[in-house]
């Protein structure tokens, strides 16, 4: 689903946009756990972007660079891994959300991060997999 939205930041500045999430009330929750206060929330049709829309390998490039931007703040602030995958699972797109369970499955049978994305080629190129397994390595 779809929600337009209005909300107070932490700064006071009025800000609007369009969310994609499970229902209302997860809409609420993200916007007002990450962003300040919710003033309006409604449900719209998907939003099109003058009729652009980049979808490489089934998922959207804006999602793609949703999913490397949230996981690199939520590793940076000490949450663990599997932590992180399922919240972003749960902040996802539909389509975008079943690639991060699988991912989130085989890092729990123990794997890397890395080979995990290698599973889901579709989706991730090699250079960003290479980029995490270069992050792996060092550290």
């Amino acid at each position: 689903m779809w929600f337009s939205y209005k909300i107070a930041n932490q700064q006071g500045k009025l800000v609007s946009g369009n969310l994609e999430a499970k229902d209302a009330d997860a809409a609420r929750t993200y916007l007002s756990e990450k962003f300040g206060t919710v003033l309006t929330l409604t449900e719209i049709n998907k939003p099109t972007k003058a009729g652009i829309d980049i979808t490489i390998g089934s998922v959207r490039l804006i999602d793609k660079m949703i999913f490397a931007k949230h996981l690199a703040v939520m590793i940076r602030s000490g949450m663990p891994i599997d932590e992180s995958l399922d919240t972003l699972a749960q902040q996802s797109s539909p389509v975008m959300a079943k690639k991060i369970r699988n991912i989130l499955f085989d890092v729990k049978q123990g794997n890397s991060l890395a080979s995990a994305l290698k599973k889901q080629k579709r989706v991730f190129d090699s250079m960003f997999i290479n980029m995490v397994a270069a992050g792996e390595a060092s550290g």
